[in-house]
């Protein structure tokens, strides 16, 4: 046989071993998988194989995927491949508990017709109006659903979270019970109850927006003993001048695995006084009281966290300053690593506190919301009364660094009350069962926990009034229909908060897994270290114009009304700062010149290297294989010759 009929033979069996290996392994080691991502991207974590592992029925999931269109787009494209492989991975791990169907909703199509009509959203990617599906419809055996009407690609790093949510939600269906213990006038609004009995009750629109998706129960805070046991999660606002008893029956709903959301204050401007209508109280403060100790998270009490870089902008005196105790909190004051506050828009505070966290704390914590590294704390008797913004301004001076305006905890911790149960508080002299009329049966009492049965998930917020309307909610009257139209993001935040803690241990746990695209790391640091020297021009530059509006603010009280002109050295002075405002600018634009410059640069190395760097190293290989046959050639002519 010669060496060519050798040769198809050997290409002959090579096929047959090809397809032979490849029925092989998929008949042995179908669905298996190794994730090699740093971040273990396509590895489901612990937290969604119990949750799917303790599904009690089976749910079907639908993702509408146009696969075909997504071709045309290829972020979408690679972020609906990862989402399909994450679908099917848990599919596969359910043990037949969870059914995943993938529809192609091409347009014109009875497919088409059933996304929208789930609820799936549609955006147009060609100039044709042709419109791109790709969300999850899921139900459960009693069609209770959930939809994500489209999965955005700026979320994948919660992308498990997501998804492992839904399927507890439908695991779970049943409406949880919020229950709301409260010193702040939620329930009336700000007239309290005699100002509901007069007919002008205005409750939060907070509570509106808790009643799409919880049922929700107020509870006495002054004579509470127990939390109902139907009760799953808590909303704790201003807890001051709470009974022991009620913070006891707090604490033992807290150790055996109730979800606390707890909103204290150093200084709450939306308290009542002692009833509807009334004047706020001269102490207008709350903490974590007894908890402080056990759990070993505290808010500094008698001062408020203000803060230049984060400061509301407000009218005062025909002008406008900055109000460094009312905070707008941006996507750079939210934890972005975390599905509860990533996304979000901008929080209002007023008068924050400072939570602090001791060393040794049985509880590991995850600030949500800090403030600018620009903050500061004051004494609260500085905005006690009428406040005055622009006298905070003077002597500003910041300390301390970012702070902690609200955290989650979570961890094992003992009893606030290490020797049970306090002693009941006597009772009114009228309160007691008349003549004619049996005492009512005393509900027993469980045996009181002296250590929590697992790990504690609680949320603190150093802020209570951000649930007030005002800092978040605009009414407008609308056919003769109050409208609520939001502001700010602090409902979200609040329903974020409720779900994330109404969630099992498992969901809780979960945590963010990044992007599956990979940015260049040395352009990144370039670019935050590029913005880093600009946003240090550009603070500068803001701390310079705030004194200088106030320079001007007090020599125009000065003047006042009268319609005097400014002082010759003064004006001059007015016009050198604008034009050194005139310079810093230019300063500003050229620090952005060089950071494009710089990423300009190294991007066109980059492209270099990858488009120019194989082919090279393919002709380099290519020149080594030549130079080498030549050599083997005339190493072969020479022992030839020298035979011969």
């Amino acid at each position: 046989m010669n060496r060519k009929a050798y040769a198809l033979s050997g290409l002959a069996l090579l096929v047959v071993l090809l397809f032979a290996i490849n029925i092989l392994a998929d008949g042995l080691f179908r669905g298996a998988r190794i994730d090699l991502t740093e971040r273990g991207l396509y590895t489901l974590s612990d937290g969604t194989r119990k949750v799917v592992a303790g599904l009690d029925e089976p749910i079907r999931l639908r993702l509408f995927y146009s696969e075909k269109l997504a071709t045309t787009v290829p972020d979408i494209r690679v972020y609906g491949q990862r989402v399909r492989d994450l679908l099917e991975e848990i599919a596969s791990v359910s043990d037949g508990k969870v059914q995943l169907e993938v529809i192609d909703p091409e347009p014109f199509s009875t497919a088409e017709d059933l996304a929208v009509a789930s609820g799936v959203r549609g955006v147009p990617v060609s100039e044709s109006g042709d419109q791109l599906y790709f969300g999850l419809v899921g139900r459960n055996s009693t069609d209770d659903e959930v939809v994500i009407p489209f999965f955005r690609s700026d979320r994948e790093p919660f992308l498990e979270y997501e998804l492992t949510r839904a399927i507890y939600r439908l695991g779970h269906p049943a409406r949880q019970i919020v229950g709301i213990l409260t010193a702040l006038p939620m329930e009336y609004g700000p007239g309290g109850i005699q100002g509901a009995m007069q007919g002008r009750s205005q409750p939060y629109a907070l509570l509106d927006e808790m009643r799409d998706f919880y049922d929700v129960r107020f509870l006495d805070p002054t004579a509470l003993a127990r939390v109902p046991d139907d009760v799953t999660l808590l909303l704790v606002a201003h807890p001051k001048k709470f009974s022991p008893t009620t913070l006891y029956a707090i604490d033992q709903f807290v150790l055996g695995g109730g979800r606390a959301m707890i909103f204290v204050d150093p200084f709450s401007e939306t308290e009542l006084g002692g009833g509807g209508g009334m004047m706020p109280s001269p102490d207008r403060g709350s903490d974590l009281g007894p908890f402080t100790e056990p759990w070993g998270i505290s808010m500094v009490t008698d001062r408020f966290v203000a803060d230049i870089g984060s400061a509301t902008r407000v009218g005062y005196n025909n002008s406008v300053v900055d109000y460094v105790a009312w905070l707008g909190l941006g996507e750079q004051r939210l934890n972005q690593d975390i599905p509860l506050t990533a996304g979000l828009g901008t929080i209002n505070m007023a008068s924050p506190g400072a939570l602090e966290r001791r060393d040794d704390a049985p509880m590991e914590w995850t600030p949500l919301i800090t403030s600018s590294p620009q903050a500061t704390l004051m004494e609260t008797e500085r905005i006690a009364g009428r406040p005055e913004p622009d006298k905070l301004l003077i002597g500003y001076k910041p300390e301390g660094g970012a702070r902690v305006l609200a955290a989650l905890l979570r961890g094992e911790v003992p009893s606030a009350f290490p020797d049970g149960p306090p002693a009941p508080e006597p009772a009114a002299e009228d309160a007691g069962p008349k003549a004619d009329e049996a005492p009512a049966e005393a509900t027993p009492m469980p045996a009181p926990l002296a250590r929590s049965n697992g790990p504690v998930n609680v949320l603190v917020v150093a802020d209570s009034d951000m649930l007030a309307d005002r800092f978040w909610v605009r009414r407008q009257n609308f056919m003769g229909e109050q409208l609520a139209i939001p502001t700010a993001a602090n409902a979200s935040f609040v329903i974020n908060a409720l779900e994330h803690l109404s969630g099992s241990d498992e969901l809780i746990g979960l945590r963010s897994r990044g992007f599956s695209s990979r940015p260049f790391e040395v352009v990144e640091d370039i670019r935050r270290e590029a913005e880093g020297r600009y946003r240090e021009e550009e603070n500068r530059l803001q701390l310079r114009l705030q004194e200088t509006e106030n320079r001007i603010a007090e020599l125009e009280s000065k003047v006042g009304g009268t319609g005097d002109i400014l002082p010759k050295g003064q004006a001059e002075a007015i016009e050198s700062f604008r034009q050194e405002l005139l310079e810093t600018r230019r300063a500003l634009r050229q620090v952005q010149r060089d950071l494009r410059g710089d990423i300009d640069a190294l991007e066109t190395r980059i492209q270099v290297l990858n488009i120019g760097l194989m082919p090279l190293l393919v002709a380099l290989i290519a020149i080594f294989i030549g130079l080498f046959r030549i050599s083997r050639r005339h190493a072969g002519k020479g022992i030839r010759h020298a035979s011969q």
